[in-house]
């Protein structure tokens, strides 16, 4: 399955804001890459997510 996030117009210009963003990208690329391989024990899902979101996310997944 081919799959591409596009994350358009996520640059603010403030150095603290582009850092979270691109953080927030990495999450969203790593829980897509679980879901498409069906991977419920994929390291970046405790990687990004703990406790109850991290359940959430394997849930998800």
């Amino acid at each position: 399955m081919d799959v591409t996030d596009k994350y358009e117009h996520w640059k603010t210009g403030d150095a603290t804001k582009d850092a979270i963003l691109t953080d927030i990208e990495a999450r969203i690329d790593a829980t897509n890459d679980a879901i498409l391989r069906g991977d419920t024990n994929a390291p970046a899902l405790s990687f990004y997510y703990r406790d109850q979101a991290l359940k959430g996310a394997v849930a998800w997944v």
